[in-house]
C-alpha cells in the first residue's frame, strides 16, 4: 500500500442502494471505524464507475482525494469498420468494393454519432448476418431515425423473449400477443420521452438528486397521461386495464436496465434517465407519429403538467432534432391519422403577439415532401413510400386556408400576391392577354439555355406567368410576421422593400401557402423571363445590351448605395422594367430558383428542363445590390445551401399552368453558402 499499488475499484456506483454508497463515501472520506482509514484511502489508488447521476451527489468527497473525472467515448471510424473485417472478405461486399457499414448505412456521415456506439454496431451485425444469405440482398439504412428504430425493436424483442415465462408482479398483466408486448414497451418509453421533453428535462433524465420525490412525482404525472384516454371514456374496467399494463412495463423496462441495457440507461426508484438526448428524441418523436392523442397535441391533460406538444412548435430545443426524427421516422412505425395531427402542429400560425415564434419552414418542407406530397407518388402509385399520409390533403387544405381567408377580407397584399384569374391554378385560356395583376405571361419558346458551367445549349420553355417584383417584407409578413426576429440579417426590414434573410425552404412553403399552382421558378424559366425573347443570335450579357448602361437598368454595387431598394424607387428610376413588363432581373436582390445547382444535360432541345437531380446547393440568379457587373448578368449562376439566409438573397413567384415544378432529391448540406464565382458569357 505503500508503494502505491493498492487499487481499489467500486464498480456499478449508480446500481448500488442508498445505504451502500454512503459507506463508500464514509470510507474516501475516513470517517468509518473500518479496515481503512483516511490516510490508508489517499495511499490508495480508487476507481469508481457508475452513470453521471449517481455520483453527482458524492462528487465532493470523491474530488477531496484528487480524482479525475474521466468519460467513455464512443468507437472511433476505424474501430467500426474493424469490428466487421471478417465481412470484407465476403464475395457480396467485395463485388460492390465497399466496406461492410458504408454499404448498409446509406447516410454513414450523418449517423457517425450513433454508429459509435457498441450495441447499435452489434445490431447492424446481426442485421448483416440475416440478409447475407438473401436473393434481396443486406438491407440498408438512410437515416438515424431507421437505425434508432432497428436497434429498439431488437432491444425490446430480445428482453420479451427472454422474460417470456417469468412471473409478472402482482396486479401487472402482460398482454398476451408477443407484438402487442412490443408495442406497449415502446408506448410506454416514447411516452416517458414526451414527458421528459414536455418539461424541459434535455439531459434526458429525471433523478432525486436535488428533490427527493422528483421521480416519483414524474412518474405520476406520466402515468395521468398513459390513463388519460380511458379515463375520458369512463370506463373504470378499462382503466384498471391500462394501469395493469403500465406496471407490467415498468417492470420489464427495469428488467432490461439490468440484463440488457441499450436506449434505457436508468430505470430505479432514483433515477429514470435515456442513454443521450439524441436517444430521449427519438422516442419521443416515435411517441408524436404513432401514439399522441389530439387533446395532448393541444391542450394540457389532467395531472401530466401544464404543456402540451402545440406549446413547443416554435422551440429551438424541440426544432433542432426531436421535430426532425419525428418527420425522419420509419414508415412501419408510423400510424396515419396520429402522425399528420402531430405534423399539423408544425404549419400552424405563429402567434401574432409572440415576437420570438418563426415559421419552422425548413422542417414544414421535409414533412412536405415525406409525408404529404412525395414527389414520386405519380412515378409509383403502388408504393407505399411513394404515398401520402390519410388525411394529408386536409392539413394542406387548412395550411393554404390561411392566406384565401386573407383575400376574402380584401386584404390588399392578399390581392397583390394572389393570381387575379384564378384562385389556385391559372386560367390556360386567357388568350393574348400577357398580365394578370401583379403577374406578367412569358410566352411558350422563349430563349434560354441550359447550364454546364455558362456553356448556353437551347430548350424548349412553356408558357408560364411571373410575379413582376420580388416579394417584399411586408407580403412575407402575412405569411410569417415575425421571421426578422428569428433571422435578422440586418437592418433591409422597411415594409416596400424585397424580403432578405429567407432561406430556400422558406421561398418555397411561401408558394405552396398561396396556393397549389405558385411556385419558384426553375432555372431554364427564369433566364428566359430575364432575357426577354432574345435569340440566340442576339444574345447579350443583359437583356438591353451590355454593361456600360448597366447604371440605367438595374441596382448594383456602383449605385445601390449600399440597400436594397423598393419597386417604387425602381419605378421611378426608370429602365428597370424589361420589355415583358418585370422589374429589377438584373441587380437588387439575388432570387431563389427552384433547381438544384449542377450540371445539365447538354442535349439541345430539352423540353422544360429542371436541373440537377439532387445535389447540396440550390440555384439563386440575377445578382445584388453589392454584386459587381459580373455577376449581375442573365447568366451568371449562384449556388448557396438551402438553409443560407444573407441580406442579398430575396424571391420572386411564378405559376404554370401545368401545376407547380416538384424538383426532388437528396440534399447534403453545410454550414454556409457561397456564391459562384462569375464567368466568361461563352468560355
Amino acid at each position: 500500500m505503500n508503494d502505491g499499488r493498492v487499487l481499489i475499484i467500486v464498480d456499478a456506483f449508480d446500481q448500488m442502494t442508498e445505504e451502500d454508497r454512503k459507506h463508500v463515501a464514509s470510507l474516501l472520506k475516513g470517517d468509518a471505524h473500518e479496515q481503512i482509514d483516511r490516510d490508508d484511502a489517499a495511499l490508495c489508488g480508487w476507481l469508481i464507475t457508475g452513470r453521471p447521476y449517481a455520483l453527482r451527489k458524492y462528487q465532493p468527497e470523491i474530488e477531496e482525494l484528487g480524482a479525475n473525472r474521466l468519460r467513455l467515448v464512443g468507437l472511433s471510424r476505424q474501430q467500426q469498420d474493424r469490428y466487421f473485417q471478417d465481412y470484407e472478405v465476403d464475395p457480396y461486399f467485395q463485388q460492390r468494393q465497399t466496406k461492410p457499414l458504408d454499404w448498409v448505412c446509406v447516410a454513414r456521415k450523418d449517423i457517425d454519432e450513433d454508429l459509435a456506439i457498441p450495441f447499435h454496431l452489434r445490431e447492424i451485425r446481426r442485421l448483416i448476418e440475416e440478409d447475407i444469405g438473401r436473393a434481396e440482398g443486406v438491407r440498408r439504412i438512410s437515416s438515424t431515425g431507421e437505425l434508432h428504430g432497428m436497434v429498439a425493436r431488437a432491444l425490446l424483442q430480445r428482453a420479451v423473449k427472454h422474460y417470456a415465462n417469468e412471473a409478472v408482479p402482482p396486479n401487472a398483466r402482460r398482454p398476451d400477443d408477443k407484438h402487442e408486448q412490443l408495442d406497449l414497451l415502446l408506448r410506454v418509453c416514447g411516452l416517458l420521452a414526451f414527458q421528459m421533453m414536455l418539461e424541459e428535462k434535455y439531459n434526458a433524465s429525471v433523478d432525486n438528486h436535488e428533490d427527493v420525490s422528483a421521480v416519483r412525482s414524474f412518474l405520476e404525472r406520466a402515468r395521468a397521461r398513459f390513463l388519460s384516454g380511458e379515463r375520458s371514456s369512463g370506463a373504470e374496467s378499462a382503466v384498471e386495464s391500462t394501469r395493469e399494463s403500465w406496471r407490467w412495463a415498468e417492470w420489464m423496462l427495469e428488467k432490461i436496465e439490468f440484463s440488457h441495457r441499450g436506449d434505457i440507461d436508468s430505470f430505479s426508484h432514483q433515477c429514470r434517465s435515456f442513454r443521450d438526448r439524441k436517444t430521449m428524441e427519438w422516442y419521443a418523436a416515435l411517441y408524436l407519429m404513432k401514439y399522441a392523442t389530439t387533446d395532448e397535441l393541444r391542450q394540457k391533460i389532467a395531472g401530466a403538467g401544464d404543456r402540451c406538444a402545440a406549446d413547443f412548435a416554435f422551440d429551438r430545443e424541440w426544432l433542432s432534432n426531436c421535430w426532425r426524427q419525428a418527420i425522419d421516422m420509419p414508415r412501419d412505425l408510423v400510424k396515419g391519422r396520429v402522425a399528420i395531427q402531430s405534423l399539423g402542429v408544425l404549419f400552424q400560425r405563429p402567434d401574432p403577439n409572440r415576437t420570438d415564434q418563426a415559421r419552422p419552414c425548413e422542417l414544414m418542407w421535409r414533412a412536405w415532401e415525406r409525408w404529404l406530397e412525395p414527389p414520386n407518388r405519380t412515378r409509383d402509385a403502388q408504393s407505399a413510400l411513394s404515398k401520402p399520409l390519410p388525411g394529408a390533403d386536409d392539413l394542406i387544405a387548412k395550411f393554404r386556408e390561411e392566406f384565401r381567408t386573407l383575400c376574402a377580407a380584401n386584404d390588399e397584399l392578399a390581392l397583390s400576391l394572389q393570381f387575379a384569374a384564378a384562385r389556385d391554378r391559372p386560367d390556360t385560356k386567357l388568350g393574348n392577354k400577357t398580365q394578370d395583376g401583379q403577374y406578367r405571361l412569358i410566352p411558350p419558346n422563349a430563349a434560354s439555355t441550359t447550364f454546364q458551367g455558362e456553356r448556353p445549349s437551347p430548350v424548349i420553355i412553356s408558357a408560364f406567368w411571373l410575379r413582376k417584383f420580388v416579394v417584399t417584407n411586408a407580403e412575407y409578413r402575412l405569411f410569417d410576421l415575425h421571421f426578422e426576429s428569428v433571422n435578422k440579417v440586418g437592418d433591409f426590414d422597411q415594409p416596400d422593400r424585397p424580403v432578405v434573410g429567407v432561406d430556400w425552404y422558406a421561398a418555397v412553403m411561401f408558394c405552396r401557402w398561396l396556393g397549389a399552382a405558385y411556385c419558384l421558378p426553375t432555372e431554364a424559366q427564369w433566364e428566359a423571363a430575364c432575357r426577354a425573347n432574345e435569340t440566340a443570335a442576339q444574345e447579350t450579357e443583359f437583356w438591353f445590351g451590355g454593361e456600360s448602361q448597366l447604371a440605367n437598368h438595374a441596382w448594383w454595387s456602383k449605385n445601390a448605395e449600399g440597400r436594397t431598394h423598393s419597386l417604387a424607387e425602381s419605378v421611378q428610376a426608370r429602365g428597370h422594367e424589361n420589355p415583358w413588363g418585370l422589374y429589377d432581373m438584373h441587380g437588387n436582390v439575388w432570387e431563389w430558383c427552384q433547381d438544384w445547382y449542377g450540371e445539365y444535360s447538354q442535349a439541345a432541345g430539352q423540353n422544360n428542363p429542371q436541373g440537377a437531380e439532387n445535389g447540396s446547393d440550390r440555384v439563386s440568379r440575377g445578382g445584388s445590390w453589392n454584386a459587381s457587373v459580373g455577376f449581375c448578368r442573365s447568366a451568371s449562376r449562384n449556388g448557396g445551401y438551402p438553409s443560407y439566409r444573407y441580406s442579398r438573397l430575396g424571391f420572386r413567384i411564378a405559376l404554370s399552368s401545368s401545376g407547380p415544378v416538384r424538383v426532388s432529391g437528396a440534399s447534403s448540406e453545410g454550414p454556409v453558402g457561397r456564391e459562384a464565382q462569375p464567368r466568361p458569357e461563352r468560355p
